[in-house]
């Protein structure tokens, strides 16, 4: 069991990163994101051939695994807070693990990578877990020098995205409609890229609750079809979420 805190803090600087990411692509920027996808095809078509795996794991951490399993499998990240009312599920309690004291996350800024997936180190932001469903959010922070590379092991064990924008950083999105990978590439000028898994109902109630309290900014929900809502956020910053509609 880890160090316990009742400290907890929103998720709303992982919805920013989210939000500023996913950007509107336009006609051009989507046929030279196209362009440079089919090199992709080309060179790792092989292995992108392969059995569709999941997108609910990134190396040994999975969705629905319980907070005690992760800090098992993660011993740097073993600050765990007490369970508290979930504001995005309230039927139940959610926990938060971090890798530094939940008193003092500024020390996460100073913190180097504590795991890795595939040998390119990762610094763990956030996870977090409720109490029936397990974990449900999990963000890391890796330096953009080996954005590409953990690019390729993405698409070595996901095959090809079910999403692709560029405009102007790239984001990657793996989705089964259960679970999603993003990967967000940062500032080519040392900037940080991002690297999200996320329950995707977890996802869809979290953005909501953010953006109905205001915790980012003057945002507009708009209804897209019965299958999609478009966040649209400060900047002209979008995000597009796919969801489930009850048939009843």
């Amino acid at each position: 069991m880890g160090h316990r805190s009742s400290a907890r803090q929103p998720n709303s600087n992982m919805l920013r990163r989210l939000l500023t990411a996913r950007l509107s692509v336009g006609t051009r920027a989507h046929r030279e994101a196209c362009i440079r996808w089919i090199s992709v095809v080309l060179c790792c078509g092989a292995s992108l051939l392969a059995q569709d795996i999941r997108p609910d794991h990134i190396g040994k951490d999975v969705i629905g695994e319980t907070a005690d399993e992760y800090i098992e499998n993660n011993h740097a990240c073993a600050f765990l807070s007490d369970p508290a009312p979930s504001p995005v599920q309230p039927r139940q309690t959610e926990r938060t693990v971090l890798c530094v004291s939940l008193d003092d996350r500024s020390a996460l800024y100073g913190k180097g990578p504590d795991t890795a997936y595939k040998g390119i180190p990762l610094k763990t932001l956030e996870t977090t877990f409720l109490a029936e469903d397990g974990l449900v959010s999990l963000t890391f922070e890796v330096d953009q020098m080996n954005y590409d590379q953990l690019k390729q092991e993405l698409l070595r064990e996901f095959r090809l995205p079910d999403e692709v924008l560029s405009s102007p950083d790239e984001v990657l999105t793996w989705d089964n409609g259960t679970s999603r990978i993003d990967l967000q590439e940062g500032d080519p000028n040392g900037g940080k890229s991002h690297l999200f898994l996320h329950q995707d109902a977890y996802l869809v109630r979290l953005i909501m609750l953010e953006v109905v309290n205001g915790g980012i900014g003057a945002d507009k929900v708009q209804n897209i079809d019965k299958d999609y809502v478009l966040l649209q956020g400060p900047d002209g910053a979008r995000i597009k979420i796919k969801i489930k509609m009850d048939s009843r």
